[in-house]
């Protein structure tokens, strides 16, 4: 494990200095089965920017590529450990903080999200058990390092439609106590995660037509993978548990005989929303492609 600390957190100049970096070094290096995606930068919240994330060939890729741009920077960085880790690298600019995301246990598909935070985590050590990811996946799928979507913002472009406002309410609606919760499972937040642009014109749609005067926030993955029928009470709470409006839209998100049951919560988590005057929000969950090689 190898941890590197520096004091200056970044601005937005240096996030985009970073992006072009990454962008750069993937060009000239084509390091292992690394992917680059552009990103979307939300103003407000807690998710203020998020850069794009990669899949990267080796532990040591992982290192080389945070060595050349985190003196430029100042990014608190955590590696963990492992052989053949894998991962994806995400920053975020509240407490300047890299989460890796890697196996813990191939064996039993169980994932973990790793991260450096003294404020949130003091006591970890090197497991960082604080940040468990959400999910116990079991078909090498992790749903919560997804990259972040940006289909829907070439859509509105194209189409010359505004962008909605951005807001996160800093706190926690799931079971979970992961940062991305913080992100991703609160009221208020429509969520686009790998979608079709026919997907999304539908779901803009809906929102326009039932959601009127709600605010969106546009984010990067959650993880509800687990198949329902295997799940426990306290995992379901991400869905039992939202405040009354929220609609949860689950889109092609559970697999074999969990799809029903998906479904039918997606129709009446979208009855709850349309049937409420005073709250009307959304939190859009869909698969995602697999990750892991």
């Amino acid at each position: 494990m190898q941890i590197y600390k520096h004091q200056n957190k970044p601005d937005e100049v240096n996030m985009k200095k970073l992006i072009e970096i990454f962008m750069k070094t993937n060009q000239e290096r084509q390091i292992g089965e690394s992917k680059m995606t552009k990103t979307t930068l939300l103003r407000n919240g807690f998710c203020q920017y998020s850069l794009p994330n990669f899949n990267v060939g080796s532990l040591q890729d992982i290192e080389l590529l945070l060595k050349q741009v985190e003196p430029e920077l100042g990014l608190d960085t955590y590696i963990p450990s492992g052989q053949n880790a894998r991962g994806i690298v995400r920053y975020t600019v509240k407490d300047a903080n890299t989460y890796l995301i890697t196996p813990e246990d191939r064996q039993g598909g169980q994932y973990y999200v790793y991260g450096l935070s003294q404020q949130l985590n003091p006591d970890a050590g090197g497991k960082q058990r604080w940040f468990k990811a959400i999910t116990h996946c079991t078909d090498g799928t992790l749903i919560c390092n997804h990259p972040v979507i940006t289909a829907l913002t070439e859509f509105l472009i194209q189409h010359s439609i505004s962008a909605p406002s951005y807001h996160v309410e800093h706190q926690f609606i799931g079971y979970y106590p992961t940062p991305y919760a913080n992100c991703l499972v609160t009221p208020n937040t429509l969520h686009f995660d790998g979608l079709s642009h026919q997907t999304i014109t539908s779901i803009l749609t809906l929102a326009r037509e039932n959601v009127s005067g709600g605010e969106f926030v546009i984010a990067d993955g959650v993880a509800v993978n687990t198949p329902i029928d295997n799940v426990s009470t306290q995992d379901l709470r991400l869905f039992t548990e939202l405040p009354v409006g929220s609609g949860v839209i689950m889109d092609e998100c559970q697999r074999g005989t969990s799809r029903p049951l998906c479904h039918s919560a997606m129709a009446t988590r979208m009855e709850n929303a349309q049937q409420n005057t005073v709250s009307k929000r959304i939190i859009l969950v869909s698969e995602v492609t697999p990750i892991w090689h």
